[in-house]
Protein backbone atom coordinates (compact mmCIF):
# COMPACT_ATOMS: atom_id res chain seq x y z
CA UNK A 1 0.00 0.00 0.00
CA UNK A 2 1.55 3.35 -1.01
CA UNK A 3 1.39 6.31 1.40
CA UNK A 4 2.85 9.81 1.49
CA UNK A 5 5.76 8.48 3.64
CA UNK A 6 6.48 5.35 1.66
CA UNK A 7 5.11 1.89 0.98
CA UNK A 8 3.38 -0.39 3.49
CA UNK A 9 4.13 -4.04 2.66
CA UNK A 10 2.00 -6.82 4.14
CA UNK A 11 1.95 -10.60 4.37
CA UNK A 12 -0.46 -12.56 6.58
CA UNK A 13 2.10 -15.36 7.14
CA UNK A 14 4.71 -12.95 8.54
CA UNK A 15 7.64 -11.37 6.67
CA UNK A 16 11.11 -12.91 7.11
CA UNK A 17 13.09 -10.82 4.61
CA UNK A 18 12.82 -7.92 2.16
CA UNK A 19 15.35 -7.61 -0.67
CA UNK A 20 15.90 -4.36 -2.58
CA UNK A 21 16.72 -4.56 -6.30
CA UNK A 22 17.45 -1.47 -8.42
CA UNK A 23 17.68 -1.70 -12.21
CA UNK A 24 17.72 -5.49 -12.00
CA UNK A 25 20.66 -5.58 -9.57
CA UNK A 26 20.55 -6.74 -5.94
CA UNK A 27 21.37 -3.91 -3.50
CA UNK A 28 20.66 -5.05 0.07
CA UNK A 29 18.15 -6.79 2.30
CA UNK A 30 16.60 -6.66 5.77
CA UNK A 31 15.73 -9.68 7.90
CA UNK A 32 12.90 -10.16 10.40
CA UNK A 33 13.46 -13.72 11.70
CA UNK A 34 13.43 -14.82 15.34
CA UNK A 35 16.83 -16.53 14.97
CA UNK A 36 18.78 -13.26 15.03
CA UNK A 37 16.26 -10.93 16.70
CA UNK A 38 18.35 -10.47 19.88
CA UNK A 39 21.51 -9.79 17.86
CA UNK A 40 19.65 -7.11 15.94
CA UNK A 41 18.38 -5.58 19.17
CA UNK A 42 21.72 -5.54 21.01
CA UNK A 43 23.59 -4.04 18.06
CA UNK A 44 25.88 -6.99 17.32
CA UNK A 45 24.13 -7.31 13.96
CA UNK A 46 23.52 -4.05 12.05
CA UNK A 47 19.81 -3.46 11.69
CA UNK A 48 17.24 -0.82 10.92
CA UNK A 49 14.60 0.23 13.50
CA UNK A 50 11.93 -1.89 11.84
CA UNK A 51 14.17 -4.98 12.07
CA UNK A 52 14.40 -4.65 15.86
CA UNK A 53 10.68 -4.28 16.51
CA UNK A 54 9.43 -7.86 16.18
CA UNK A 55 10.02 -11.21 14.55
CA UNK A 56 7.92 -12.16 11.53
CA UNK A 57 6.00 -8.85 11.27
CA UNK A 58 2.91 -8.94 9.08
CA UNK A 59 3.20 -5.27 8.09
CA UNK A 60 6.24 -3.02 7.52
CA UNK A 61 6.46 0.61 6.41
CA UNK A 62 9.20 1.00 3.81
CA UNK A 63 10.12 4.68 4.21
CA UNK A 64 11.58 5.29 0.78
CA UNK A 65 13.93 8.15 1.72
CA UNK A 66 15.74 6.17 4.44
CA UNK A 67 15.64 2.87 2.55
CA UNK A 68 17.07 4.53 -0.57
CA UNK A 69 20.07 5.82 1.38
CA UNK A 70 20.61 2.47 3.08
CA UNK A 71 20.41 0.61 -0.26
CA UNK A 72 22.87 2.87 -2.11
CA UNK A 73 20.38 5.39 -3.44
CA UNK A 74 17.90 5.48 -6.30
CA UNK A 75 16.00 8.11 -8.27
CA UNK A 76 12.29 8.42 -9.02
CA UNK A 77 12.96 7.12 -12.55
CA UNK A 78 14.79 3.93 -11.46
CA UNK A 79 13.13 0.53 -11.63
CA UNK A 80 13.00 -0.46 -7.95
CA UNK A 81 11.75 -3.89 -6.87
CA UNK A 82 11.05 -5.21 -3.38
CA UNK A 83 11.14 -9.00 -3.00
CA UNK A 84 9.32 -10.21 0.13
CA UNK A 85 9.96 -13.64 1.60
CA UNK A 86 7.28 -14.89 3.98
CA UNK A 87 7.45 -17.30 6.88
CA UNK A 88 5.92 -19.87 4.52
CA UNK A 89 9.09 -19.35 2.34
CA UNK A 90 6.98 -18.00 -0.51
CA UNK A 91 8.20 -14.88 -2.31
CA UNK A 92 6.21 -11.93 -3.61
CA UNK A 93 7.76 -9.28 -5.86
CA UNK A 94 6.53 -5.68 -5.84
CA UNK A 95 7.44 -4.39 -9.27
CA UNK A 96 8.55 -0.79 -9.80
CA UNK A 97 7.52 0.78 -6.50
CA UNK A 98 8.31 4.23 -7.93
CA UNK A 99 5.23 3.90 -10.15
CA UNK A 100 3.06 3.00 -7.16
CA UNK A 101 4.34 5.96 -5.15
CA UNK A 102 4.60 8.64 -7.82
CA UNK A 103 3.41 7.92 -11.38
CA UNK A 104 0.24 6.00 -10.51
CA UNK A 105 -0.99 8.35 -7.75
CA UNK A 106 -3.61 10.88 -8.86
CA UNK A 107 -4.92 14.20 -7.56
CA UNK A 108 -8.69 14.45 -7.29
CA UNK A 109 -10.66 17.66 -7.92
CA UNK A 110 -10.17 18.70 -4.28
CA UNK A 111 -6.40 18.33 -4.42
CA UNK A 112 -6.24 15.08 -2.43
CA UNK A 113 -3.47 12.64 -3.42
CA UNK A 114 -5.25 9.37 -4.16
CA UNK A 115 -3.19 6.18 -4.06
CA UNK A 116 -4.27 2.70 -5.09
CA UNK A 117 -3.83 -0.84 -3.85
CA UNK A 118 -2.37 -3.68 -5.88
CA UNK A 119 -4.74 -4.93 -8.60
CA UNK A 120 -6.37 -8.22 -7.66
CA UNK A 121 -7.32 -10.46 -10.58
CA UNK A 122 -5.86 -10.48 -14.08
CA UNK A 123 -8.38 -8.28 -15.89
CA UNK A 124 -7.86 -10.55 -18.90
CA UNK A 125 -11.24 -12.25 -19.36
CA UNK A 126 -12.53 -12.24 -22.93
CA UNK A 127 -14.90 -9.33 -23.47
CA UNK A 128 -13.90 -7.59 -20.23
CA UNK A 129 -14.73 -3.91 -19.73
CA UNK A 130 -13.35 -1.36 -17.25
CA UNK A 131 -15.47 0.28 -14.54
CA UNK A 132 -14.88 2.89 -11.84
CA UNK A 133 -16.67 4.29 -8.80
CA UNK A 134 -15.43 7.33 -6.89
CA UNK A 135 -16.64 8.34 -3.44
CA UNK A 136 -15.31 9.82 -0.20
CA UNK A 137 -14.77 8.57 3.31
CA UNK A 138 -17.36 9.90 5.78
CA UNK A 139 -14.72 11.87 7.74
CA UNK A 140 -12.95 13.23 4.66
CA UNK A 141 -13.26 16.83 3.45
CA UNK A 142 -14.17 16.15 -0.14
CA UNK A 143 -16.79 17.11 -2.70
CA UNK A 144 -17.13 13.45 -3.78
CA UNK A 145 -20.35 11.71 -2.68
CA UNK A 146 -20.41 9.50 0.43
CA UNK A 147 -21.07 5.77 0.22
CA UNK A 148 -24.62 4.76 1.26
CA UNK A 149 -24.71 1.04 0.40
CA UNK A 150 -22.88 -1.72 -1.44
CA UNK A 151 -24.91 -4.07 -3.62
CA UNK A 152 -23.28 -7.37 -4.56
CA UNK A 153 -24.36 -9.62 -7.42
CA UNK A 154 -22.96 -13.13 -6.95
CA UNK A 155 -23.63 -16.85 -7.23
CA UNK A 156 -20.81 -19.38 -7.37
CA UNK A 157 -18.69 -16.55 -8.76
CA UNK A 158 -18.74 -12.78 -8.33
CA UNK A 159 -20.79 -11.07 -11.04
CA UNK A 160 -20.18 -7.48 -9.93
CA UNK A 161 -20.85 -4.63 -7.50
CA UNK A 162 -23.16 -1.62 -7.54
CA UNK A 163 -22.15 1.23 -5.25
CA UNK A 164 -25.01 3.49 -4.17
CA UNK A 165 -24.15 7.02 -2.98
CA UNK A 166 -25.87 9.31 -0.48
CA UNK A 167 -26.67 11.78 -3.29
CA UNK A 168 -28.72 9.13 -5.12
CA UNK A 169 -26.13 8.31 -7.78
CA UNK A 170 -24.76 4.81 -8.37
CA UNK A 171 -21.77 3.21 -10.11
CA UNK A 172 -21.23 -0.35 -11.29
CA UNK A 173 -18.04 -2.39 -11.00
CA UNK A 174 -18.54 -5.24 -13.47
CA UNK A 175 -21.40 -5.91 -15.86
CA UNK A 176 -23.64 -7.39 -13.10
CA UNK A 177 -25.39 -9.66 -15.59
CA UNK A 178 -26.57 -12.25 -13.08
CA UNK A 179 -26.17 -13.57 -9.58
CA UNK A 180 -28.22 -13.18 -6.44
CA UNK A 181 -28.61 -9.64 -5.11
CA UNK A 182 -27.54 -8.70 -1.57
CA UNK A 183 -27.07 -5.23 -0.05
CA UNK A 184 -25.00 -3.87 2.84
CA UNK A 185 -26.37 -0.52 4.04
CA UNK A 186 -23.82 1.86 5.58
CA UNK A 187 -25.21 4.04 8.37
CA UNK A 188 -24.37 7.78 8.47
CA UNK A 189 -22.07 7.21 11.48
CA UNK A 190 -20.39 4.15 9.92
CA UNK A 191 -18.07 3.67 6.94
CA UNK A 192 -16.29 1.05 4.85
CA UNK A 193 -13.32 -0.40 6.76
CA UNK A 194 -11.71 -3.31 4.91
CA UNK A 195 -12.31 -6.11 2.41
CA UNK A 196 -11.31 -9.76 2.30
CA UNK A 197 -10.85 -10.88 -1.31
CA UNK A 198 -10.10 -14.25 -2.90
CA UNK A 199 -8.57 -13.79 -6.32
CA UNK A 200 -6.36 -15.39 -8.94
CA UNK A 201 -7.13 -15.10 -12.63
CA UNK A 202 -10.45 -13.48 -11.67
CA UNK A 203 -11.99 -12.07 -8.48
CA UNK A 204 -13.57 -15.24 -7.09
CA UNK A 205 -15.30 -13.86 -4.00
CA UNK A 206 -15.17 -11.20 -1.31
CA UNK A 207 -16.60 -9.80 1.92
CA UNK A 208 -16.90 -6.12 2.88
CA UNK A 209 -16.63 -4.99 6.52
CA UNK A 210 -17.60 -1.64 8.08
CA UNK A 211 -15.88 0.15 10.96
CA UNK A 212 -18.68 -0.91 13.29
CA UNK A 213 -18.17 -4.57 12.43
CA UNK A 214 -21.08 -5.14 10.04
CA UNK A 215 -20.39 -7.17 6.92
CA UNK A 216 -21.88 -8.43 3.67
CA UNK A 217 -21.06 -12.03 4.52
CA UNK A 218 -18.99 -14.01 2.03
CA UNK A 219 -20.20 -13.66 -1.56
CA UNK A 220 -18.92 -15.61 -4.57
CA UNK A 221 -16.41 -18.44 -4.71
CA UNK A 222 -13.45 -19.47 -2.56
CA UNK A 223 -10.84 -20.07 -5.27
CA UNK A 224 -7.61 -18.11 -5.62
CA UNK A 225 -5.46 -16.57 -2.90
CA UNK A 226 -6.79 -14.69 0.11
CA UNK A 227 -6.07 -10.94 0.44
CA UNK A 228 -7.02 -8.48 3.18
CA UNK A 229 -7.30 -4.99 1.71
CA UNK A 230 -7.36 -2.12 4.20
CA UNK A 231 -6.17 1.48 3.90
CA UNK A 232 -3.09 2.49 5.92
CA UNK A 233 -3.66 4.14 9.33
CA UNK A 234 -4.87 7.72 8.86
CA UNK A 235 -6.22 7.02 5.36
CA UNK A 236 -9.74 6.30 4.06
CA UNK A 237 -11.27 4.77 0.96
CA UNK A 238 -11.89 7.04 -2.02
CA UNK A 239 -12.97 4.68 -4.78
CA UNK A 240 -13.01 1.29 -6.45
CA UNK A 241 -11.99 0.44 -10.01
CA UNK A 242 -12.19 -2.90 -11.73
CA UNK A 243 -13.14 -4.83 -14.81
CA UNK A 244 -15.41 -7.68 -15.75
CA UNK A 245 -17.19 -9.69 -18.39
CA UNK A 246 -19.33 -12.62 -17.28
CA UNK A 247 -17.62 -12.30 -13.89
CA UNK A 248 -15.55 -9.67 -12.15
CA UNK A 249 -11.93 -10.22 -13.25
CA UNK A 250 -10.06 -7.38 -11.51
CA UNK A 251 -10.47 -5.10 -8.51
CA UNK A 252 -8.40 -2.17 -7.23
CA UNK A 253 -9.10 -0.02 -4.17
CA UNK A 254 -8.20 3.70 -3.96
CA UNK A 255 -7.51 5.70 -0.79
CA UNK A 256 -6.26 9.08 0.47
CA UNK A 257 -5.03 10.63 3.70
CA UNK A 258 -7.82 11.91 5.95
CA UNK A 259 -8.16 15.69 6.15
Amino acid sequence: MPTERGLIVQNDNGITMIEVWVGGEYRNHREYTSENLERRRNGSLPAGPDEMATDYPREILVETDSWSGWAGGWSKTDQVQLVLTSRATATDTLENINNLLHKDARHDRDGNIVFHSKQLGSGAMQGTEKFEAWFSGKDMRSSAPKLASIEIRAGDMLDGLILHMEDGSESKIGKCLGGKRSVLYIDPDDDLDYIIVNSGWCVDGLEFFTRQGRSTGWKGGKGGDKHIVKPPPGYCWMGITGSGAAWLDSLTMHFAKRK
